[in-house]
């Protein structure tokens, strides 16, 4: 049962006891969760979390594992200690250190997680980052053959694979390969697709599986087996045993782990909880402890007087196999006992080359991914990838803030997105996201280069705060950053208006165009295609007129259902800008100055003729606008971009629908919409094909509170 406190009472004081996954998860779930119904103190005994997952990949790349300064919590209120939990005194609501440090809590979370200890006697045991030197030297000094194992009950056996993948990528002329696993089937962990998946990468990569065998110890130059058989081999590389951490005061199994509930409440102990390693259970994975570790913040919210219902840990098991080329993302719902053999269409992936989840990471955790990705700032909260592309958001649970995204880089273009930005934003009541991505790819191989990442995430960091700072007077929880790595700024933003439920992507035009227009090839017009939600581009040097008031809003109108979601979307811009609007079509000369049949109209006639439908069509829209939107209609002649672009000049917006084909909305390049962003003068909007009520969300509650 849940206690919740008082408004008027004083904030829960949560103690979290470790520096790994589940700590920093549950600092960055609290912190979103309670945000000042509580403070957070960390008690861990370095200063840097490592993703120790990257660390497969060190033997082969030479680098270390990313790490993120767990200084960087600071800025969101958290408290450091530096030292060990040592010893638990529930009764008293204190901990003591193994330096003997007294602290009090009102609330403990214990993800200190387990240790780390040699599970198969005389092999050369991978444990992360410090083991890098040592697997590499056996594998470089082995001639004939390199076994790869894990004792038996390992927690988690997907970096056996990725060692022996990444070996066989390095070294192709080297040793055989094998794998000698309890497994009866590669990674069965993740269901019959995935292992099969593997398996056939396995093959491929010349690597032996030996299943269902269990590692006894290496005993002259061979691994003996359980079942009494001894494998040659001149070099046997295992993953380590986790022991748990049997934290004084706390009930612990006969392993040393810490029994807990759905919502991580230690076992017959009042205000603890743990997550984690530490915590019993079979398998010790980074992305359920996070999933632990949410469970916990959001028991303690809700005591702390959050409104928010708990809920119990849902386990979701998400991991990123690196082989040495494209990684592989795998996905599966473990409390899902659903009998479906095949998922049902709309259904998060459970096996793919590209990422199933966003933000990407290696560590799948609601809040973790995004501040790793970013190097230690908040961010989206981790989504899955639908099975198909959709024409809608993905359904959220409970109410989802709309946000605008304004795409930025180091370039006098980001200053114009950021201007145009600002205008919308003064005019909703949305969240702005100014996002960066800067150009390196996450896939393993031998370019990775740790070091280099970490100076162009800074400088993409450093980027979008300077961006961010020129929207001052915005209030600051309605503002955030966030930085991807991506060589395609375009694919990096449409990822992330999709995990952060865009309803707007803003970005400049490049300034190697026309003064005023959008050059070919440019961020913006790359935007366009699979679009998941509206577009502005604004023209080069906008910066220098954003003060000037936007009072008059065209719409580009043929009668197809994108003109019809174009002018939807201008309604709400009128609302919220206090716009008028211009519904404009144009004759195409093409429609009318084919060789008349004979018999049949001369081009004259039907000119008049399509004139005056054309006519009829847009005083029929203009007819229908809303009483409380004013519009008139214009009818232009000619090439249809060429008309609009020259008839942008008198208006300060321009919106256009898409004519997209297919489930992603792309746009044709050499369709209206592709080639007017060339053309126009004054800031575009285009909106997707498909959109149901484009931009309504974004100006909803701002024009509710006029009203």
């Amino acid at each position: 049962m849940t206690r919740q406190r008082s408004p008027d009472s004083n904030p829960l004081r949560v103690l979290v006891a470790g520096g790994g996954v589940a700590a920093i998860e549950a600092v960055l779930a609290l912190h979103a969760l309670a945000g000042d119904r509580v403070t957070l103190e960390m008690l861990a005994p370095g200063d840097d979390f490592v993703e120790r997952p990257s660390s497969v990949l060190s033997p082969f790349s030479g680098e270390s594992a990313p790490r993120v300064p767990l200084g960087r919590l600071a800025e969101l209120g958290v408290t450091r200690r530096h030292g060990s939990l040592g010893v638990v005194h529930a009764e008293r609501h204190e901990v003591w250190t193994t330096d003997g440090v007294r602290i009090g809590y009102d609330r403990l979370i214990v993800a200190t997680g387990a240790r780390s200890v040699e599970g198969v006697p005389g092999a050369t045991t991978f444990r992360g980052p410090l083991s890098a030197g040592a697997v590499e030297g056996a594998l470089r000094q082995a001639r004939e053959r390199v076994l790869f194992t894990l004792p038996a009950g390992a927690g988690w056996t997907l970096p056996l694979y990725e060692l022996a993948l990444l070996a066989a990528h390095e070294f192709p002329d080297g040793p055989e390969l094998t794998v000698v696993t309890p497994e009866p089937r590669p990674l069965e962990i993740f269901g019959p697709v995935a292992s099969d998946a593997l398996a056939r990468l396995l093959d491929r990569a010349g690597i032996g599986f030996e299943g269902e065998t269990v590692a006894e110890a290496v005993v002259g130059g061979a691994l003996s087996t359980r079942d009494g058989r001894l494998i040659g081999a001149d070099a046997v590389i295992a993953l380590a045993r986790a022991q748990g951490p049997r934290i004084a005061g706390l009930p612990a199994d006969a392993d040393g782990f810490i029994e807990v509930d759905g919502h991580g409440r230690v076992s017959g102990t009042r205000d603890v909880f743990a997550a984690g390693d530490a915590t019993a259970g079979p398998i010790k994975q980074g992305g359920l402890a996070a999933q632990q570790a949410d469970a916990a913040a959001e028991a303690i919210a809700a005591e702390a007087g959050a409104q928010l219902t708990p809920r119990a840990c849902r386990r979701v098991l998400r991991g990123v196999v690196f082989t040495g080329e494209a990684p592989l993302f795998l996905r599966r719902d473990l409390d899902d006992d659903s009998p479906l053999a095949r998922p049902l269409r709309g259904a998060p992936v459970g096996i793919s080359r590209s990422q199933l989840w966003w933000p990407s990471g290696k560590i799948g955790g609601r809040y973790l991914t995004a501040f790793l990705a970013a190097g230690g700032e908040p961010g989206a909260t981790l989504s899955d990838r639908p099975r198909r592309p959709v024409l809608a958001h993905p359904p959220t649970e409970g109410p989802t803030m709309s946000s605008i995204l304004i795409g930025v880089d180091a370039s006098a273009r980001s200053e114009d997105a950021i201007a145009f930005g600002r205008r919308l934003a003064d005019a909703s009541s949305a969240g702005v996201v100014v996002a960066c991505a800067f150009a390196y790819s996450d896939a393993p191989s031998r370019a990775s280069n740790a070091s280099y990442r970490q100076i162009l995430a800074d400088d993409a960091k450093q980027t979008a705060r300077d961006m961010r700072d020129r929207l001052e007077g915005i209030a600051a929880d309605r503002l955030r950053i966030t930085i991807t790595p991506n060589p395609s700024p375009a694919h990096a933003l449409h990822d992330i208006a999709e995990a952060e439920h865009a309803e707007i992507i803003v970005v400049g035009s490049s300034h190697t165009g026309r003064l005023g227009r959008v050059a070919p090839g440019s961020t913006g017009e790359r935007l366009l295609h699979g679009a998941p939600c509206a577009i502005a581009i604004v023209p080069f040097g906008y910066r220098t007129r954003a003060e000037e008031p936007i009072r008059r809003i065209g719409v580009a109108y043929d009668g197809s259902d994108e003109a019809d979601a174009a002018v939807a979307a201008a309604v709400e811009l009128s609302r919220a800008l206090d716009a008028e609007l211009e519904i404009i079509g144009v004759l195409a000369p093409e429609a009318y100055s084919a060789t008349a049949l004979m018999g049949g109209l001369s081009s004259v006639t039907l000119r008049e003729d399509i004139e005056r439908s054309i006519q009829a069509s847009l005083d029929t829209v203009v007819a229908g606008l809303p009483a409380d939107v004013t519009g008139e209609s214009v009818r232009l002649a000619g090439d249809p971009a060429d008309e609009l672009g020259e008839h942008s000049a008198g208006l300060d917006l321009m919106v256009a629908g898409s004519r997209g084909y297919g489930p992603l909305r792309s746009v044709l390049v050499g369709g209206v919409s592709g080639r007017l962003m060339r053309t126009v003068q004054c800031p575009m909007i285009v909106v997707p094909r498909g959109a149901h009520e484009p931009l309504g969300a974004l100006f909803a509650a701002a024009t509710a509170t006029a009203a």
